[in-house]
């Protein structure tokens, strides 16, 4: 038992050198690991680095958002607006290329002024409002709104307008009341040539304080959920 006792003892003494050497080895190499991964100043550096780059990928701006980044010298930071209001202004015209360079705009108010026709519109619109003008069908082309197939709210009340301009598919909400409108026919909103074309989008439709009598015209409003708001008899 002693003879054991002390060979278990003289092997403790042979390898207590070696294995602390190897310790100290790798404590060493761990140390310098965490150095190089960034102890102290270096993990904020580090990790700061890292969420610069997170924080810089997602301020990119999507085809949908503005960019907000700084802009160049001699740039022009009207590009990324979205929301326009011109309401209640005297503005009598508009040229066509006035909104060209707005590509992101989806917002649009121009009610309240003396507009006798509308300009060229920005294709992703999803708001338009030209209540109250002086609009009459020379004055909007009948497919001025053909190419918006973003468009959700069309607002042209209070105009003089004789006719229903075509409508994009996705439009939800239509306010033509108080115009000039005199009748509508079977392609106003749905298709002659489709009797199984529907427009479930089309929700509020008004055309009241026109003289069409929308009765004269029951064929004419068969794709649709609802019954335009108007005359009757």
């Amino acid at each position: 038992m002693a003879s054991g006792m002390r060979a278990l003892v003289l092997t403790c003494m042979v390898l207590a050198p070696w294995l602390g050497a190897g310790s100290a080895a790798g404590f060493r190499g761990d140390a310098r690991l965490v150095a190089r991964a960034s102890p102290g100043r270096h993990l904020a550096g580090f990790f700061g680095n890292y969420f610069q780059a997170t924080r810089a990928r997602r301020a990119l701006p999507s085809a949908d958002e503005p960019d907000d980044s700084p802009v160049p010298a001699g740039g022009d930071a009207s590009v990324t607006l979205k929301r326009i209001d011109l309401t209640g202004n005297l503005i009598s015209e508009i040229e066509d290329g006035a909104f060209a360079k707005l590509p992101l705009l989806e917002e649009l108010s121009l009610a309240d002024n003396r507009l006798v026709r509308l300009p060229a519109l920005p294709a992703k619109l999803m708001s338009f409002n030209a209540n109250n003008n002086l609009l009459k069908t020379k004055g909007v082309k009948a497919t001025a709104f053909k190419k918006l197939t973003r468009l959700v709210n069309l607002y042209l009340a209070d105009n003089e307008m004789e006719a229903v301009p075509q409508i994009p598919e996705m439009v939800r909400t239509l306010h033509l009341q108080n115009n000039n409108i005199t009748d509508v026919n079977v392609n106003t909103f749905c298709r002659a040539n489709d009797t199984y074309y529907l427009r479930p989008s089309l929700s509020e439709v008004r055309l009241d304080g026109n003289p069409v009598v929308l009765s004269k015209y029951p064929d004419s409003f068969t794709c649709m959920k609802v019954l335009p708001i108007g005359r009757y008899r």
